[in-house]
């Protein structure tokens, strides 16, 4: 589905005063899923794509297809063009463009800290390490992350967590 050639391809969407960059519609990855022959028609995609979103592969990236994913809709997948989606690795990003909306605290970032701390993050295009800040959230379940030697609080990116399980790991040599 990832591969560049022949696999989903990655558009720059506008919807609702937003820019989603490095996202796809639901009916692009059900049609993608037909014509590749993984599945027999679109109802078998609908399920596919809902393990496919269900397990990670691939995240909710508008209000549409995240109330879907928060079971606000009848399938958690929407085989529509108004529901868009994004690969977690994909350098996906959403560009507001309205000042409307900077009086709104978002979604995300209303839930409670439950940890902080500095990191260590490896880049997904550039292999190199960086120093960078990180915020856990729950309800609902998010994990920023902030360049902190720029001084700015705004998130760089941020990772849902929706049906993820996140433990401490420690005691590692490496």
């Amino acid at each position: 589905m990832k591969d560049p050639d022949r696999g989903i391809r990655e558009i720059k969407l506008e919807k609702d005063k937003k820019v989603f960059n490095h996202c796809f519609t639901g009916t692009c990855v059900i049609d993608w899923l037909e014509s590749s022959n993984s599945v027999r028609n679109r109802q078998e995609g609908l399920l596919l794509a809902s393990s496919l979103l269900n397990e990670g592969h691939l995240q909710p990236a508008g209000d549409v297809s995240k109330n879907a994913a928060e079971g606000l809709a009848e399938t958690t997948f929407l085989d529509t063009t108004e529901a868009l989606y994004y690969f977690p690795d994909s350098g996906f990003f959403c560009e507001e463009n309205s000042s409307d909306d900077d009086a709104i605290l978002k979604e995300e970032f209303r839930g409670l800290v439950v940890k902080q701390g500095c990191l260590l993050k490896q880049g997904h295009r550039r292999k190199n390490w960086k120093v960078r800040k990180f915020i856990l959230r729950e309800d609902p379940a998010y994990l920023h992350y902030y360049d902190p030697a720029s001084g700015d609080n705004e998130a760089l990116g941020s990772i849902h967590l929706r049906g993820c399980v996140v433990t401490a790991v420690e005691g590692l040599t490496d």
